[in-house]
């Protein structure tokens, strides 16, 4: 699921289309199960770091993130 995310937010995507991209209903388990790990392993990050609650947030990969997905594809 994580390689999915990564390639999915290839382009900046919002939560919700992140959430309805992998098919989870709930959203406080899709931010605390899903979205928080990427952001803290620095696989995923933030569009406005500085606001992390707001209404346009949209994440993006990471450089990290993005040298996982090559060595995964390797």
């Amino acid at each position: 699921q994580v390689k999915k995310i990564l390639s999915f937010c290839m382009i900046a995507r919002s939560g919700k289309e992140i959430q309805s991209y992998v098919n989870l209903k709930h959203r406080e388990h899709f931010r605390s199960a899903i979205l928080k790990p990427l952001l803290d392993e620095g696989l995923l990050e933030m569009l406005y770091p500085n606001v992390p609650n707001s209404p346009k947030q949209k994440y993006i990969t990471a450089k990290k993130g993005k040298e996982l997905l090559k060595s995964l594809e390797e």
